[in-house]
C-alpha cells in the first residue's frame, strides 16, 4: 500500500491562504495570519512568497489550471466544433466570474496598476501567462485537422479572451455591473463561438481580426 504523499510547506501555506481568503477576504488576511494558520513561522512564509501579492498570483494560476483541466477532461470529442468551443468558453467564463477569482484578481490588478511590482511577482505572473492553455491546445488541434484556418493561434486565443472578458469580467471586477446570470454566461459562450467560427472556419483568413 502506497504511503500518502507528504504535503510540502509551500502547499500547506497555499491551502491556508485559500481557506483564509475565502472566509475573510484577501485584504483582511495578513501574512502573520497565514503563518499561524499554516503552523509555520512568518519567515517560512516569506521564503516561499516575497509578498501577499505573489501568493495571490500563484493561487490565480492554480485556479486557472484546475478550471481548464476540468474543461479538458469533460469536453466531448464526439461533439461538433461549435459544441466543443462553447464548452471551453463557458468554462473560462465561469472561472472569471467566480467570487474567488474576482477577489484574487482584484488584488493582483491593483498591485500592478498602482505599484511597481517586485521582480518575483513579475516573474510569477509571466510564468502563469506563458503556460499553454487548454484553449491553445484545442486551437492547435483544430488547425492541424484543418477545421480552422488560423495563422497565429496566440492572436486567435487573445481575441477569444477579449470577447468573453469584456462583458463577463472587467465591469464586474470594478463593481459597475452585476455578475452575469447562468443564462447570460451560456448566451455569451454561444455568441462568441458563432462570431469566432464564422471567421476562422473559412479558408484564407488573415491571422487576426482588425
Amino acid at each position: 500500500m502506497k504511503a500518502p504523499k507528504k504535503i510540502s510547506k509551500k502547499e500547506v501555506i497555499l491551502l491556508a491562504a485559500k481557506d483564509a481568503f475565502r472566509k475573510n477576504g484577501v485584504d483582511k488576511t495578513s501574512m502573520d495570519t497565514l503563518a499561524a494558520l499554516a503552523n509555520v513561522s512568518k519567515s517560512t512564509v516569506y521564503n516561499y512568497f516575497s509578498s501577499k501579492e505573489e501568493l495571490v498570483i500563484e493561487l490565480l494560476g492554480d485556479l486557472w489550471r484546475e478550471s481548464m483541466e476540468h474543461a479538458e477532461n469533460n469536453i466531448s470529442n464526439k461533439g461538433d466544433i461549435k459544441t466543443q468551443l462553447e464548452h471551453l468558453l463557458l468554462s473560462e467564463i465561469n472561472l472569471v466570474t467566480s467570487e474567488e477569482y474576482l477577489n484574487l484578481s482584484k488584488v493582483s490588478i491593483g498591485y500592478f496598476l498602482y505599484r511597481s511590482g517586485g521582480d518575483r511577482e513579475k516573474e510569477c505572473l509571466q510564468n502563469m501567462l506563458k503556460k499553454e492553455t487548454v484553449l491553445l491546445r484545442w486551437l492547435q488541434k483544430m488547425i492541424d485537422s484543418k477545421q480552422l484556418f488560423i495563422e497565429n493561434k496566440y492572436h486567435a486565443e487573445c481575441q477569444l479572451q477579449s470577447l468573453i472578458c469584456n462583458p463577463a469580467y472587467w465591469c464586474q471586477a470594478i463593481g459597475i455591473k452585476p455578475l452575469l446570470t447562468d443564462n447570460e454566461k451560456l448566451q455569451l459562450a454561444k455568441r462568441t463561438a458563432d462570431l469566432f467560427l464564422s471567421y476562422y472556419q473559412k479558408p484564407n483568413s488573415s491571422e487576426c481580426l482588425n
